[in-house]
């Protein structure tokens, strides 16, 4: 999960593929910047003993996919909102394709790229079916902004943290704002090199496809 040079690279987004890869390398960022950091600096000066701790590590590591998966889910939130109104933009009378069924693809190409974790006892499918829903409901409302977006994951990730709730206190804010803030940093990444258009066209493609 250690990508955050490749992050700098502005790629071009323009078709599912280069989506997937998108929301897989963001999701990694996102939860290894919100759980490893926030130990270090809950661990003070004893994080480097710390982190050699077994018991420690396989917690973290636990977290680690936890945040992984719902930093991807409010990633799919996310290109759900971006790409949908490209969609409604270029409606006409015809019904305006579903996003959902090739987001939900993506998905499942991100997740299962990274096998079934031993970390996770019962895999993949929980989190599939908490998206999907998640993904379901958004479209019940005007596409949200980041910041309003970047909620769901920061509860996931204090849940599941290696830190005693005795140490962990009143920290839930910091922990929910820091992957807010990277939410946000992404969303711009995003608009800056996304062709709106072409990924909203390619994502609810492979959906019909998918279908059939």
């Amino acid at each position: 999960m250690g990508l955050f040079a490749s992050l700098r690279r502005k790629e071009m987004l323009a078709d599912a593929g280069d989506l997937a890869r998108f929301l897989d390398s963001r999701a990694a960022f996102m939860s290894q910047k919100g759980v490893v950091e926030y130990c270090r600096v809950r661990a003070g000066l004893m994080w480097s003993k710390l982190f050699l701790e077994k018991d420690f590590l396989a917690a973290m590591e636990r977290c680690r996919w936890e945040a992984y998966a719902a930093c991807l889910a409010d990633l799919a939130v996310l290109m759900e909102a971006k790409l949908r109104p490209p969609l409604e933009n270029a409606g006409r009378s015809e019904e305006i394709p579903d996003l959902v069924p090739g987001l939900m693809l993506l998905v499942a190409d991100c997740v299962t790229a990274h096998g079934k974790p031993a970390a996770l006892p019962d895999g993949w499918q929980g989190w599939i079916e908490v998206i999907r829903g998640r993904l379901e409901q958004a479209q019940l409302a005007a596409p949200r902004l980041a910041q309003d977006i970047g909620r769901e994951a920061g509860r996931t990730v204090f849940r599941y943290l290696p830190i005693h709730a005795s140490l962990r206190g009143e920290d839930f804010p910091m922990v929910q704002n820091n992957l807010r803030f990277h939410l946000v940093r992404i969303a711009e990444d995003f608009d800056r090199t996304a062709d709106h258009a072409a990924l909203a066209v390619s994502v609810a493609s492979l959906g019909r496809r998918g279908a059939r």
